[in-house]
Parts: C-alpha cells; structure tokens; sequence
C-alpha cells in the first residue's frame, strides 16, 4: 500500500488506471486492511480529479463495486476516505449502500458525516467538477 502514497503529486489518468483496477480487485481480510486500501483510492482519486477529466468507465465501474462489497460505515477512517473517493470521482452509483447504512446503529460521528455527505453530495455527484468556472 506505501507505493500508492508515495506517488507524485501529478500522475497521468493512463498511469492511474492500473492502480485504481489492482486496488479494486483486492479483498480486504480485516477492517485495518479496508481502511489502508480506501486510504490508497483516496491518494489515487485525488490524483485523478487534478487531472481535470473523468475516470474511465471500467474504473468507475471496478471502484463502484469495490465499495458496495467493502462498505463498513462502522470504521470512520474508512468512510472518511471512501466518501472523498466518491465525491472527487462523481461514483453516484454506490450512494445507495451508504443511505441504506443510516438504518444501521452508527456512532452519532459517522452518522453525522454520512448525512452530511449525502445532502450535499446526492444533487451533483455525477459531476465532481461541478461549480467550477
């Protein structure tokens, strides 16, 4: 996981790529495993949005399931960053597995987040670049 924060401040999409599909196909055996792999996608994301262009289709696809599979809204550090992965990659189609987590008992913290995220995300999360000139 260290090489996937380790990476240049600018990294191209097609460089970028391979790493979102590894990481997406990994299958996280314990919740500190979850957290280092979502930690992973945000520094991969974030890359990405400073591309100033979409992720692939296939990614955003691969990502999507990824996060319906691994959801756990029970560990912060993990919703923290699959949260800013959604929103910097415009992922819409997984907001359904975190609404219906706010049935779950959440400590008041995460509960809060997830509200927070979805009303301001649900309007506008195709479009992460929304807003900007």
């Amino acid at each position: 996981m260290e090489r996937f924060l380790n990476l240049p401040e600018t990294v191209e999409s097609a460089e970028l790529r391979p790493m979102f599909i590894e990481l997406a196909s990994s299958k996280p055996t314990s919740r500190q495993e979850a957290v280092e792999i979502a930690r992973a996608l945000r520094e991969l994301a974030d890359r990405q949005w400073h591309n100033y262009e979409r992720a692939a289709p296939d990614v955003v696809d691969s990502l999507t399931r990824w996060i319906v599979s691994n959801w756990d809204p029970h560990v912060y550090e993990f919703v923290v960053n699959i949260t800013a992965v959604m929103a910097l990659l415009g992922l819409s189609s997984a907001l359904g597995v975190l609404e219906s987590s706010l049935k779950e008992n959440l400590s008041p913290e995460i509960r809060s987040r997830l509200e927070q995220f979805i009303a301001t995300a649900k309007p506008s999360i195709d479009d992460p670049y929304g807003g900007m000139p």
